[in-house]
């Protein structure tokens, strides 16, 4: 069995982290080393195998914590993976570069594209990544892409990266079997979005949506499950639109599965996505599911709700047509799109590229 290096920026549970965790719990492994850049944040991590070491930084600052992860293995002697894990654009890049100087040593290097940096960033931000693209992505065997249409622009703003490393589409998976759903005590009939509380997810344009929404419903509430540095702005949009006994903002929440199961409609409202793993978690419980075409794939799937991107009207549109439809047999339709994305073919299709 291999012995395998994961590193992440943090221990919270976004999207990418989300599915490293569900690899480490699906994967057999003689040990996993998961290392963080930053200090111990949450308890989202804990894992009931022997053979799993968690290392944290002492540091909340990300960049404090990449000088000491580098120090880590610099005055560690170097250690042999088998496998080097990672998931996020800057980590990917800087174990690139720790790999070409033979700090680390690695058979094989796996990187995952968690977002579509190119339509993301701009500026210096963007110049930064792309001289990790260039010099850190060197170092990989493999480049997992979400979608096709984040292979393609990832090899449109980089040209020749699919010359020099191996890059395979293999879609977001789910973990249907770790799904456990519990009664909520709601007063009113409600309608769910969730995720980071940042532009990207769109809540402005769902809240907005929803005041339009209340016109013909005015007994709904909507739920927003998740923090983030958006709050104080959704807040005082919030009372903006004197929406402060219709639209919550539940914080994050233990289970989001139990809220999915019993809402009227769920709803993802991004700006940009990589592929939005909440959407997949959404159909595993509801039929009624909305999404904007934030990300490659979406318009594919069959008895979702499209909404155009950044547009208050469509998402409006899309969600009036959710609520006042049946769906009676969309929840077929999911489960069968959901099976082909078990975590079991995702690591397959991952750990078998060779």
């Amino acid at each position: 069995m291999p012995k395998v290096l994961m590193v992440l920026p943090n221990d919270e549970l976004g999207g990418a982290e989300q599915i490293m965790r569900m690899i480490a719990h699906n994967l057999d492994f003689s040990v996993l080393n998961i290392h963080f850049l930053t200090r111990r944040k949450s308890d989202n991590w804990e894992f009931k195998q022997k053979n799993i070491d968690i290392f944290y930084t002492n540091t909340s600052h990300i960049l404090i914590g990449i000088v000491q992860f580098i120090f880590y293995f610099f005055k560690s002697p170097k250690k042999r993976f088998d496998y080097v894990i990672t998931t996020h654009a800057f980590v990917t890049g800087l174990v690139g570069i720790l790999i070409s100087f033979n700090l680390i040593k690695s058979n094989i290097f796996i990187g995952r594209e968690s977002t579509e940096i190119f339509r993301r960033y701009s500026g210096l931000k963007l110049v930064f990544y792309r001289f990790l693209y260039y010099y850190g992505y060197s170092k990989l065997n493999l480049l997992i892409c979400q979608t096709e249409r984040m292979k393609q622009n990832l090899i449109y703003n980089v040209p020749g990266i699919d010359k020099k490393i191996n890059i395979k589409v293999v879609p977001n998976p789910i973990d249907l079997s770790s799904i456990n759903v519990q009664s909520i005590d709601i007063d009113k009939p409600f309608i769910v979005g969730a995720g980071r509380l940042i532009r990207e997810k769109g809540f402005d344009l769902l809240i907005e949506a929803f005041k339009d929404f209340l016109v013909i419903h005015p007994e709904y509430k909507l739920l927003i499950l998740g923090e983030g540095k958006e709050r104080v702005n959704l807040e005082l949009l919030i009372n903006n639109l004197n929406l402060k006994n219709n639209v919550v903002l539940m914080g994050k929440v233990a289970n989001v599965y139990s809220y999915f199961k019993y809402a009227k409609l769920c709803v993802v409202s991004s700006r940009i996505e990589g592929f939005p793993n909440v959407l997949l978690q959404m159909m595993s419980q509801n039929a009624k599911v909305v999404s904007t075409n934030c990300a490659g794939e979406i318009n594919n799937i069959k008895g979702i709700f499209l909404a155009d991107v950044n547009n208050t009207d469509s998402l409006y549109n899309a969600i009036l047509s959710g609520i006042h439809s049946d769906c009676i047999n969309t929840q077929n339709y999911f489960n069968l799109y959901l099976e082909e994305r078990s975590i079991k073919k995702f690591i397959y299709n991952v750990f078998q590229f060779e």
